[in-house]
């Protein structure tokens, strides 16, 4: 009952922060904005087949912490504030032993966004939370699928202003599929340019790889001299023993 009414009372804050925003957000004025630029672009008459977006749906998928119902309780709520809506639970719908999955055991949670919570939403996580990110220097190409779906991973959701660093006990990740009425992706690719959203150049792509490469130089090194001690204390423990032979024989 406690969590159901901290539930409504997030809900209920995050509607009324919507209600007193202005009509449009940000990213819901610039696409209208950039609308006549993409049509020019693309030679598009009719104004219904540039895209528009549609939905977004956020998921967590819930791993290790589904054995434990305090943790399924507090990432709910941290869902719920981050997105203001109530989470949807997903259920295993067959059982899997290696996984350690039982049907009907929850494990994922899901959100979708429409409307005003979806610009709401998209305009902090293109203005606030992805300039957050560690090195981030935009999104990669491999983000954006062959239906025009573009999917963000974030590694860690207390970057979302929303959460409370000091009062978080389950670290987790989720991810926002962002979905148009358009699957043409070359096209999304320009919507999603003009609306905000930042891909990587591939001058910071080389720096990314470069970047991959000298740390996997680095744990190699580091693996090396690590094996190299090992068997300088093996040899150690070793000699005494030998020692001890000589002397007794």
């Amino acid at each position: 009952m406690r969590g159901l009414a901290l539930w409504r009372m997030i809900i209920f804050q995050f509607e009324f922060i919507i209600s007193i925003m202005p009509n449009q957000t940000y990213t819901q004025k610039l696409q209208e904005e950039k609308f006549k630029e993409l049509k020019k672009q693309f030679s598009i008459d009719n104004i219904f087949d540039l895209p528009r977006l549609m939905k977004i749906v956020v998921n967590i998928g819930l791993g290790e912490n589904r054995f434990d119902e305090n943790k399924i309780i507090e990432i709910k709520n941290n869902l719920a504030l981050i997105s203001g809506q109530n989470p949807v639970e997903i259920k295993a719908k067959k059982s899997i032993a290696s996984f350690k999955l039982r049907i009907g055991q929850i494990n994922a949670l899901k959100v979708t966004l429409r409307g005003k919570k979806m610009y709401a939403f998209l305009d902090k996580l293109l203005n606030i939370v992805l300039p957050r990110q560690r090195d981030f220097r935009g999104l990669r190409k491999t983000t954006l699928d062959k239906n025009g779906i573009l999917h963000i991973g974030i590694l860690d959701y207390s970057v979302f202003p929303e959460i409370s660093p000091e009062n978080l006990k389950t670290n987790t990740g989720l991810s926002a599929d962002i979905i148009t009425n358009s699957d043409n992706v070359k096209l999304n690719r320009d919507f999603f340019k003009m609306i905000g959203v930042v891909f990587e150049t591939e001058e910071a792509r080389k720096m990314r790889e470069e970047t991959v490469q000298k740390a996997r130089i680095e744990a190699k090194i580091r693996e090396e001299k690590a094996k190299e001690y090992r068997k300088l204390a093996q040899e150690e423990a070793a000699a005494p023993e030998e020692e001890q032979k000589e002397t007794n024989s």
